[in-house]
């Protein structure tokens, strides 16, 4: 068993980029929730924006948005705001908080999303409670980006479920969820799916992750 943390330490040392992780699947879902802001305008919040990889995104492929991120890992946002400006040439506005409360009035933003999290949260009543907080700092007819690891993709299930085998860093199992889960999630939310990203090798129902990008709806008669 001692292999196993030394295989997987490997593989996520193939993946960093200047000595920092970023994952197999996380990248594809920036460039793809990124690709799906293009052209939009106003101000974008990226809810637990981390160390700032889809704001570096985002600020390159829709350089027309102003950028704010918030994370409950208050230290952390220094770097964040010295990595975006150095690779992307764009400081943002952060702010530390946690999701499930987000520190702005109604209606404040044109965009926003949540990337590579909903995987590490307890439940899905936390997801709904984070899907409530961004479309309330929406605006009318603003764009959400989410995703979340497609639980009928067996290799993610049973990678998951055997993490505590190799990770000693997690510290909790992570969550997988169906097309059908989300949707329900969001009834009731103000937040509809216009668009499905299926992330992977086999772009297919059975993808390891999936992107929804949403619209808050207008209120307007359909």
């Amino acid at each position: 068993m001692a292999l196993l943390p030394k295989l997987y330490a490997k593989v996520r040392g193939l993946t960093a980029l200047e000595g920092i992780p970023r994952g197999f699947y996380q990248p594809r879902v920036r460039r793809r929730a990124a690709h799906a802001l293009a052209g939009r305008t106003g101000r974008l919040l990226d809810v637990g924006c981390g160390r700032g990889f889809f704001l570096e995104e985002v600020a390159i492929t829709a350089p027309q948005l102003d950028l704010a991120g918030i994370d409950y890992a208050v230290n952390q946002l220094t770097f964040t705001r010295a990595y975006v400006d150095q690779h992307a040439g764009s400081a943002p506005f952060l702010v530390g908080a946690r999701a499930e409360a987000l520190p702005f009035p109604a209606e404040t933003f044109e965009a926003a999303s949540c990337l590579n999290l909903f995987y590490n949260l307890p439940s899905m009543a936390v997801v709904r409670t984070l899907l409530l907080e961004m479309a309330r700092i929406l605006k009318p007819g603003g764009r959400c980006l989410v995703d979340v690891r497609n639980r009928w993709n067996l290799p993610t299930v049973l990678r998951y479920r055997l993490l505590h085998w190799h990770d000693p860093t997690c510290l909790h199992p992570l969550k997988t969820y169906t097309t059908s889960e989300l949707e329900a999630a969001l009834e009731g939310t103000g937040l509809r799916t216009v668009r499905r990203h299926r992330i992977g090798l086999l772009k297919s129902p059975f993808c390891p992750v999936i992107v929804f990008e949403l619209e808050k709806n207008t209120g307007e008669p359909a």
